[in-house]
């Protein structure tokens, strides 16, 4: 990896690190009143501003001292988790990582959790256990509903395929993790640009300006 495309990825990080933990959006009433609307009005869930799911991305096998603990049982393969909620918008607000693939997305959300405003709620699916602000989906629209985080999840890898070569994943000296976050803030910057996505589509709901977004 080119030396200049690392140093200006690590300086956006550290620049928007308190932005992609949990952005300031979060604490905006008329934002979060927004959303709820927006998820209502689609599949008749109150309260929801959020989808919340973990995303593991392969890396290459670590050193033999490390592998245990980066090889996810689940999916079979090394990787690095992260825990990331998106809004119908499509818009990652809330992202953590990375962990060590090993680790389940309960306990890793449970370490780590999203903080919001009373009333307000995530929609999970059932590997999540149930407690503020965490919701579980209990019917197919809902399901559905919730998938838009994974499309969200789709739309940075589409964009950045440099995430896809397992063999360029090194944990210490490619910094896989560093990357994933930077390309999430690009992928929320593309949205902002370009009006929307998918997500922003299916439950009629535009993003904020790139302005507002980086307010």
């Amino acid at each position: 990896m080119s030396r200049v495309v690392f140093q200006t990825a690590r300086l956006l990080h550290e620049h928007h690190r308190a932005r992609l933990r949990s952005h300031p959006l979060l604490a905006d009433p008329n934002y979060l009143r927004t959303c709820a609307d927006a998820v209502g009005i689609t599949c008749g869930t109150r309260r929801v501003v959020l989808f919340l799911d973990g995303t593991r991305r392969p890396i290459c096998r670590p050193g033999t001292a490390q592998h245990k603990k980066y090889f996810s049982g689940h999916k079979w393969y090394y990787a690095i988790n992260f825990q990331a909620a998106s809004a119908p918008d499509g818009l990652i607000l809330y992202l953590t990582g990375p962990h060590l693939g090993s680790r389940g997305d309960s306990r890793l959300f449970l370490r780590d959790p999203l903080v919001l405003p009373a009333g307000c709620a995530v929609l999970a699916d059932t590997a999540y256990r149930t407690h503020h602000p965490v919701v579980r989906t209990t019917n197919n629209t809902e399901r559905m509903a919730r998938v838009a985080v994974e499309w969200s999840f789709g739309q940075v890898v589409e964009m950045f395929r440099y995430l896809t070569v397992k063999r360029a994943q090194l944990v210490r000296l490619t910094r896989p993790g560093l990357m994933y976050a930077v390309a999430v803030l690009l992928y929320n910057s593309r949205v902002c640009l370009r009006g929307g996505g998918p997500a922003a589509t299916y439950f009629n709901l535009p993003p904020p300006t790139i302005d507002e977004y980086f307010a």
